[in-house]
């Protein structure tokens, strides 16, 4: 199963979950797109609602829980940890994307975190 297909499934699974959220999109797709059509490409800057169930689906269950290794080039310093030339470090997406210093309710499905900020 792909990626796209996984994160979709995850999305409709929060939603279930959460009939506010589902409410509340529901209702922006019946008022800005319609019965009539399907939602485009060039409709999804106009539904926030739909773009921050979106953000939280990735934010709590990403595609790629590990990205891609790196190689560090010389001595270093990362989030205070001195890290010395030729390691190879692992980013934690998963960790960071519940990481309680950054995510009130990190557990929680709530994509309304997401409506008005920067990420929109």
């Amino acid at each position: 199963m792909d990626t796209s297909a996984v994160t979709l499934k995850w999305a409709l699974v929060s939603l279930l979950s959460n009939p506010e959220a589902m409410r509340k999109v529901k209702e922006e797709l019946d008022t800005k797109i319609g019965k009539e059509r399907r939602v485009e490409e060039a409709d999804i800057a106009n539904l926030p609602n739909l773009q921050a169930i979106i953000k939280e689906t990735l934010r709590l269950y990403p595609p790629s829980p590990l990205i891609v290794t790196h190689e560090s080039m010389e001595d270093c310093v990362v989030a205070g940890f001195h890290v010395p030339a030729s390691t190879i470090l692992i980013i934690n997406a998963w960790k960071i994307q519940r990481d309680p210093s950054w995510w009130e309710l990190r557990l929680e499905f709530e994509p309304e975190r997401f409506i008005g900020t920067r990420w929109m």
